[in-house]
């Protein structure tokens, strides 16, 4: 496989970012020509190496909180636990190695319960894990400063320069009033845009949402907070950069230390090792983080090592290292997996005489497709 070119990386550089402005920005910001920027940009998309997507707050599905589950199963449960990861459709991300499970799932106030007390150490205890670590945020204590936000990395570690708008979280705010609700006038957008990327007529591979055109509630939906739009990077369909080659991904999980605040820890990261983790997430008992490691001599700054300061915010510190090929995506960032009733009525212009009850809306399911 060829490796990236430093124009492409330049241009992926000027697309990860999440600033305000159109493309001439961006552009300016890749020091590229125009058409180069186009013609690279359109090859990201078509390749996979970028997946835009629109990204719900939990209250806007019914969600009363996001759990992250890190863990490595027994050899003989591996495939009954991916199974039934896969099928539930409340898990947003699956990845797995022959060794490592990551998993996102959006834990909704409707179906089946989990208690939010027991459940961690219930997870602690499955005989089926040999190891594993479960986040849960949901509230004061917890949070998810960075979520699958790959522009930190990419600017430190593969362009050496400083992260534009790194972290990007998962977003909590806005429509914590839709539960008082029978029904919202805007889920219908919401669905729309979430299953968008997955429709028949394109199948997400013609090009990034931004050719989509939105209609004004979708937009006020955006401006609301309760939906974002994300670019995501796709690490295993993603060319090698030949001169500064990113070998694995690291997974650091452990208790939080009494006295510390864990989002310190994030900020300690970035700005003393030149670490920025794509994945944060901490509950008020533990934090779970996930790094891309540089090969070579570009690991983290050699003057400052990496283990003393995670050693001041946290304890019982495990770390799982995996090779950038290893980890299979078996569900990548499927928010159009999430169960949202469609009870209200269409959204778009009606034809004159035609009834406007409202009706429900059945939605197929796609199977996932292989990586």
């Amino acid at each position: 496989m060829r490796g990236l070119s430093r124009s492409e990386v330049a241009v992926l550089g000027a697309l990860l970012p999440s600033v305000p402005g159109g493309e001439r920005d961006r552009i300016g910001f890749a020091r590229v020509p125009r058409t180069t920027y186009q013609s690279i940009r359109q090859r990201a998309f078509r390749a996979g190496w970028l997946e835009e997507r629109f990204v719900p707050t939990p209250a806007s599905v019914g969600a009363r909180a996001v759990a992250i589950a890190l863990g490595q199963p027994y050899a003989e449960r591996r495939r009954e636990i991916l199974d039934g990861l896969s099928a539930d459709p409340d898990t947003v991300l699956l990845w797995a190695s022959s060794d490592t499970v990551l998993a996102v799932t959006y834990e909704r106030a409707t179906g089946s319960q989990v208690d939010p007390e027991g459940s961690e150490a219930r997870e602690d205890r499955d005989p089926a894990w040999r190891r594993s670590c479960r986040v849960r945020v949901a509230g004061p204590g917890s949070g998810l400063p960075a979520f699958f936000d790959l522009e930190g990395a990419w600017s430190l570690s593969v362009m050496d320069r400083h992260p534009v708008s790194y972290p990007l979280g998962l977003p909590f705010a806005g429509a914590e009033g839709n539960r008082r609700r029978l029904w919202d006038p805007g889920q219908n957008e919401l669905h729309e845009l979430l299953s968008r990327p997955f429709a028949d007529e394109d199948d997400g591979r013609l090009g990034p949402l931004g050719r989509i055109r939105i209609v004004r509630r979708g937009r006020r939906l955006l401006a609301s907070g309760r939906v974002q739009r994300r670019l995501f990077l796709s690490l295993g369909a993603l060319p090698p950069v030949s001169d500064r080659p990113i070998e694995r991904i690291v997974f650091v999980t452990g208790e939080c230390r009494p006295g510390t605040e864990p989002g310190g820890l994030l900020g300690e990261l970035v700005r003393r090792a030149r670490v920025a983790p794509f994945l944060f997430g901490f509950d008020p008992e533990r934090i779970l983080l996930a790094g891309l490691s540089p090969g070579g001599s570009r690991r983290a700054d050699p003057d400052v090592h990496v283990l003393p300061i995670l050693q001041r915010f946290m304890s019982r510190i495990e770390v799982i290292r995996e090779p950038i090929g290893s980890l299979r995506p078996i569900l990548e960032h499927r928010y159009d997996r999430l169960a949202i009733p469609r009870t209200v009525p269409s959204l778009r212009p009606r034809a004159e005489g035609r009834s406007s009850a409202p009706r429900p809306v059945e939605r197929g399911e796609r199977s996932v497709p292989g990586p």
